[in-house]
């Protein structure tokens, strides 16, 4: 009996581990800008520039060589243009390996149809590892056809639904993002949510798989997604992943050109376009049933069902053993 109890308490504690996670400290780390798009022909370290099939990065671009085309963005400083015809860029994934959280954040000036007239829903940026565990954020104008009103977060995971967040197309307002302005959009990622910003104002939220953040070999790309989905078409400026996730008042501050990591005046103004009411309910939209019972993973549910039943099992037997054991036992005290 001591030894079924024994097996007993050893299950229960590995069933308990599998399900219960750890608690730590929360260790604070300095938030830390990576610049993506900064000036005219710098290119990163952490970063390669696609045109076309052809891979550009800092070691192998000449100093005369010019990958894309360059504009005046806001405030007169050099913006960087996208096509829309296979440009885009792509992060190291050695950076993106080291990070927990992020805050990506871009002014972009959207120019809509792309050059070889491809449909209006453009990733801006894509966070993937494969096609069945990715998030993508798809600059998109109203849609009566889908019932999309605006940009969108769309993100699966093998144990997740295909999910795709957005606002619903409505009479009388519209989130159609503008095209041929300057806006800032940022989107900050954790474990348990991920939220887009436009012009310093939460647009869309969702709970979000933690499975995201802790893919394998996970990999980045700005302007484009990693299938037949038509490439960006639009200008991009002070492109910058951060280490970290960015508060709401340093988004704001973003949104009018601050520095968040810096001193951030104690008062901002907002006038810039593209808000949603806060009345407007996003629509999460699920294209197959979620692969998951009572919330957990049906992977998880499984390993607990069979840890259960092991359990139970190796109860009875020691149980049937110990009673065979007392009943010899109580016979041999009978006989003599």
């Amino acid at each position: 009996m001591k030894i079924a109890r024994f097996f007993t308490l050893v299950l229960t504690l590995l069933l308990l581990c599998s399900v219960l996670p750890i608690s730590a400290e929360p260790i604070e780390e300095e938030i830390q800008a990576l610049p993506l798009i900064k000036e005219e022909n710098a290119i990163p370290e952490s970063v390669y520039y696609y045109n076309g099939n052809t891979q550009y990065s800092k070691q192998n671009l000449r100093p005369t060589q010019t990958v894309f085309s360059w504009t005046t963005g806001r405030n007169n400083a050099p913006a960087l243009q996208l096509s829309g015809q296979k440009q885009y860029l792509r992060l190291r994934s050695s950076v993106l390996n080291e990070l927990s959280t992020f805050t990506f954040s871009t002014w972009i000036n959207w120019g809509g149809n792309a050059a070889d007239n491809s449909v209006e829903n453009q990733p801006l940026f894509t966070f993937y590892s494969n096609q069945y565990t990715y998030l993508s954020v798809s600059m998109h104008a109203t849609d009566l056809m889908s019932a999309m009103n605006g940009p969108c977060i769309t993100w699966t995971t093998p144990q997740s639904a295909l999910q795709t967040i957005y606002h619903p197309v409505e009479s009388n307002t519209t989130f159609a993002f503008p095209r041929n302005e300057w806006h800032h959009v940022a989107l900050t990622l954790s474990e348990t949510n991920v939220s887009l910003y436009i012009d310093g104002v939460l647009y869309l939220q969702t709970s979000i798989s933690p499975e995201i953040l802790q893919m394998t070999s996970p990999k980045m790309l700005i302007g484009s997604g990693f299938g037949t989905e038509p490439t960006l078409f639009a200008s991009l400026q002070d492109t910058t992943l951060y280490t970290g996730i960015l508060d709401n008042k340093q988004i704001a501050a973003l949104a009018q050109g601050y520095d968040p990591l810096g001193e951030i005046p104690t008062t901002t103004t907002q006038s810039l376009a593209t808000r949603p009411p806060t009345t407007t309910i996003p629509v999460i939209h699920e294209e197959a049933a979620s692969n998951r019972i009572l919330g957990l993973p049906i992977s998880l549910v499984i390993v607990m069902g069979s840890l259960i039943v092991l359990i139970v099992v190796l109860s009875i037997i020691f149980s049937v053993r110990n009673a065979r054991a007392t009943s010899s036992q109580n016979e041999e005290e009978t006989a003599v």
